[in-house]
């Protein structure tokens, strides 16, 4: 009983990190907004228009992800996602 319990509080707060990071990436989005208009010479109306299609597009990837999950199981679909936006996050940093 015990292991049990432990085991839904790790899984807790593992999605609650998951969340955060999804959360602050976004966030870093809107605070680089400037910089953003600077190193792609373009205006604020398309970075906007950036942001907003970034969100409909993680939206609908958890939409997908809820789904898959019922074919793959909850932890396999869980590691796959978060590894591949993590890669993503890192090829991005990197260039």
């Amino acid at each position: 009983m015990v292991e049990k319990e432990q085991t839904g509080w790790l899984t807790i707060i593992i999605i609650t990190l998951s969340l955060f990071t999804i959360v602050i990436d976004k966030t870093f989005m809107n605070v680089a907004i400037s910089t953003l208009i600077r190193d792609l010479h373009t205006n604020i109306g398309t970075i906007q228009i950036i942001i907003a299609v970034y969100a409909l597009i993680m939206a609908s990837l958890m939409l997908f992800g809820g789904k898959l999950q019922k074919v793959l199981g909850r932890r396999r679909t869980f590691v796959t996602g978060a590894s591949i936006y993590g890669l993503g996050t890192i090829v991005l940093h990197s260039a």
